[in-house]
């Protein structure tokens, strides 16, 4: 049995690991200390005189560098444009009717006549052609009602019975 637990006195516990600081009187009037950097380990030097290299610092130059006043710079003129080459066009941009090898093609205006036998709504899938009646090389085609006059290719006859152009053996035009 514990003698405190017996006590009717409140005492107050104390515990081992608590250790008791005694309190300190406030300073009065103290200084302010400079920061203080705990001592740094001595440098290792190299062993011998032999390896030891003294280096000569330069005194450093300002990085950047500030211009002088406008004013003070010195005038440099713009140097004008170096002229240009002249361009080399092709030749055959130039005159181009030169060339005689060309074969002009005249076209002739179309023979056109309303023909009662063209439909007015004709089919261009099926395609109406008539025989002239002036040539066995010339034939008429339908075209919304009219009848426009064409050729065979040189060496054929329009063929009335098959509706082409065709070897005048076989087309049997009898004009």
């Amino acid at each position: 049995p514990d003698a405190r637990a017996q006590s009717n006195l409140a005492v107050q516990p104390t515990y081992p690991r608590e250790q008791q600081v005694p309190k300190r009187p406030a300073p009065v009037d103290r200084a302010p200390q400079p920061n203080r950097q705990p001592a740094q380990p001595p440098r290792p030097v190299a062993p011998g005189p032999s390896r030891v290299r003294v280096i000569e610092r330069q005194p450093e130059q300002p990085i950047v560098t500030v211009p002088s006043a406008s004013w003070e710079m010195q005038y440099k003129p713009i140097e004008a444009p170096k002229p240009r080459p002249p361009v080399q066009r092709p030749s055959y941009y130039e005159d181009a009717d030169d060339d005689d090898s060309e074969v002009v093609v005249k076209y002739e205006k179309p023979i056109t006549r309303m023909d009662a036998r063209c439909p007015r709504n004709d089919d261009p899938a099926k395609p109406v052609h008539l025989p002239s009646a002036t040539s066995c090389v010339k034939f008429q085609k339908c075209f919304n009602g009219i009848a426009y006059e064409m050729s065979c290719p040189p060496g054929l006859e329009f063929d009335a019975k098959n509706n082409r152009c065709d070897y005048p053996a076989r087309a049997r035009c009898s004009i």
